[in-house]
């Protein structure tokens, strides 16, 4: 926690000190963009739901298995300013994690099934899927034209369902029963979380991130959600244009670049005169210099 503290402290730094948010106060030009990540959400507290130690009683034991790892998958449409700050309203699904919990009592006594053996096996299977809204604000450093680094903390407007089935095998009755239960929460919680870019065209950029999420689903039993998620993803801009190696965004001195080129078809078919009027024709025409050129007088 102390290098996230750190980091986002540099990044703040580093935008202040950085020329192109000195130079360009205002906000009034940008980028439109979309992402898509897939990646892994890992779950470290699904242990939480095994029982204490010492709350088994004689005859009694308990086995529990949890698969913490799900796949996410998050959609996103974001507005990146030119001085490196952004903003997003996406759609995430953290991915789904289940636990399976299985306890079984002997007949201790055999005054029912026989010593020893089993009275009853208790099993129970349940997956938590938490999805929802986010909104972000993040700042990205550049380290060359390709690569960058980026930062964002945001607000998850999550809803989290929890779907299971419980059953029941009765070795005195013979019986077996089953049960199935669905629970679900919601809440806001905070995230951050800090990410690399590799800008492999000017419209499309590759992204790697890590987020860090805890959801606070049980205020009275103190449970929560908490999720470190690894993704991969595209950033794709809509409003990115190419002239002649250079890139702008609509609306952005498309003409002047556009002038450029007309320009530079014309002085194609001048190569080696110097332009009429200006100040290098005395320069080009002098004597030294006036064998070089056709159009010295």
């Amino acid at each position: 926690m102390k290098f996230v503290r750190f980091f986002f402290g540099t990044m703040i730094l580093s935008s202040i000190y950085n020329p192109a948010f000195a130079s360009s106060p205002s906000f009034g030009s940008g980028q439109v963009y979309s992402t898509v990540k897939f990646g892994a959400s890992v779950v470290s507290d699904l242990d939480y739901f095994e029982p204490e130690e010492g709350s088994l009683s004689v005859g009694e034991s308990y086995e529990f298995e949890a698969v913490e790892v799900g796949a996410l998958f998050s959609l996103a449409l974001g507005y990146q300013f030119d001085n490196g700050i952004r903003v997003e309203l996406g759609y995430l699904h953290l991915g789904i994690v289940s636990y399976e919990e299985e306890r079984t009592l002997l007949d201790v006594q055999g005054a029912l099934v026989g010593a020893g053996e089993i009275l009853f096996v208790d099993s129970i299977e349940a997956d938590h899927s938490p999805v929802g809204a986010t909104f972000s604000v993040g700042y990205e450093l550049d380290f060359s034209d390709s690569v960058s680094l980026s930062a964002e903390i945001g607000m998850f407007d999550w809803d989290i369902d929890v779907d299971g089935e419980f059953e029941r095998v009765d070795n005195f009755t013979g019986q077996t029963s089953t049960l199935d239960f669905s629970n679900s929460a919601d809440g806001r919680d905070i995230f951050f979380g800090l990410g690399l870019t590799y800008k492999y065209t000017n419209n499309m950029h590759y992204l790697a991130q890590w987020s860090k999420y805890t959801l606070d689903i049980d205020e009275v039993d103190g449970y929560e959600h908490d999720t470190n998620s690894f993704t991969v993803g595209i950033k794709y801009f809509f409003n990115v244009k190419q002239y002649r190696g250079r890139s702008a965004t609509s609306g952005d001195q498309g003409a002047d670049d556009l002038s450029w080129g007309q320009e530079d078809s014309e002085n194609e078919g001048n190569k080696g005169r110097p332009a009429a009027g200006s100040s290098s024709k005395s320069l080009a025409c002098e004597g030294k210099y006036k064998h070089l050129f056709d159009g010295c007088d």
